[in-house]
């Protein structure tokens, strides 16, 4: 059951990849996508291979630069992909309630880091995001989604959460205490305590 459920998050990734490149008709560059997705950049540039080999993205290089733009199968796909989605969702349960420990991180002037070094920012974006999936599992937290450069975390348990928060602000300091203002990221994580509604995978 849960490699199934693995098989159609992956599924869910490409049609997100699908559909951040399909907005970009002159095509859109590999950095563009992995912010957009939120996919670490080594885990995307396998992801958009596998793309390009079945087919559902197109791969030219001018001068030096690599841009994708999605072939006709590609838009098929996606028709296909949320026509399915619709079907689903009708016959989804209905939302359930429930207490749950929320926590949101944020970096502090991602938007002042991109627009200064693009390449830069998303290389410190995917450390964060490497930082705190490695620490998620040892205090039984969900990565419900990543929105931007922020992520949204579920527990059962607010001293899980809050060990978890000090667990990545303790890393993140140790990983940059001792680098220039370019080369590091600070992260404020925010933890509330409530009733939450969850909708299938995401919670509202």
């Amino acid at each position: 059951m849960s490699s199934s459920r693995g098989r159609r998050a992956k599924v869910d990734i490409y049609a997100s990849i699908l559909e951040v490149v399909r907005r970009y008709p002159g095509g859109g560059r590999i950095t563009r996508v992995s912010y957009g997705v939120g996919v670490p950049l080594d885990r995307l540039k396998v992801m958009m291979e596998e793309l390009n080999n079945f087919g559902l993205i197109r791969k030219s290089t001018t001068e030096g630069e690599t841009r994708f733009s999605v072939s006709q199968r590609g838009l098929e796909f996606l028709e296909t992909y949320w026509r399915m989605n619709a079907f689903l969702e009708a016959f989804e349960e209905a939302p359930t309630r429930g207490l749950a420990a929320i926590m949101f991180t944020d970096v502090v002037g991602y938007t002042r880091l991109t627009q200064k070094n693009e390449m830069n920012a998303l290389r410190l974006l995917e450390e964060h995001q490497n930082v705190v999936r490695e620490i998620l599992p040892k205090y039984h937290g969900r990565e419900v989604k990543t929105i931007g450069d922020a992520f949204l975390l579920e527990f059962t348990s607010a001293l899980e959460a809050s060990l978890c928060a000090v667990e990545i602000q303790r890393q993140m300091h140790e990983r940059y205490s001792r680098a220039s203002a370019d080369s590091r990221i600070e992260v404020r994580i925010g933890i509330h305590i409530g009733d939450v509604e969850r909708r299938g995978q995401d919670i509202v």
